[in-house]
């Protein structure tokens, strides 16, 4: 995982919270400790916690393809369509990441302001589920950096075919 988006650092801080959750849960049951029901844990936290692992892994590998333009899709998107869209489509795809993240089960939240981004798993009174939803014009499209052809498809892919073209002029001159 690179660094680019800190999502190392935030994958240990959710590992934590699934591994509490399930230690506490393990705590609270009357099952008797032995080493079969620490194999079965250390079992439910790896399918815990793969898919979200996955997750995070292709969002920075994608990142890191569109920070370094590698290829003239990442070049183009990162040097053309990500300034139009501007940094706060950044932040809100972390954020959005982020909403989906783990909590520990046995700490009653309490919140004293009311926040932009909910917790994926929370219900939100007639409220917006995300700030991130106002950028989708169809669902599942502008998501976190996982298929950057998507996100052009969005933005119009004949932006992109003649931006190819000109660029193409340009350095063949």
């Amino acid at each position: 995982m690179t660094p680019n988006y800190a999502l190392g650092a935030n994958c240990a801080l959710e590992g934590v919270a699934v591994m509490m959750n399930l230690l506490y849960k393990l705590h609270k049951s009357s099952q008797p400790t032995t080493q079969a029901t620490i194999s079965a844990l250390f079992q439910k936290y790896q399918e815990a916690r793969k898919p979200r692992q996955k997750a995070a892994f292709d969002m920075s590998y994608q990142l890191t393809r569109l920070q370094t333009c590698d290829g003239w899709i990442n070049k183009i998107t990162m040097m053309y369509l990500l300034p139009m869209l501007g940094p706060r489509f950044v932040a809100n795809s972390l954020a959005d990441f982020c909403a989906g993240a783990p909590k520990l089960d046995f700490v009653p939240l309490k919140y004293s302001k009311t926040a932009k981004f909910h917790w994926k798993d929370e219900e939100v009174d007639g409220a917006e589920r995300h700030v991130f939803d106002k950028l989708r014009v169809r669902d599942g499209v502008i998501g976190h950096f996982r298929d950057v052809r998507k996100l052009w498809q969005e933005a119009g892919i004949w932006l992109g075919a003649v931006t190819v073209v000109l660029i193409s002029i340009i350095l063949s001159q």
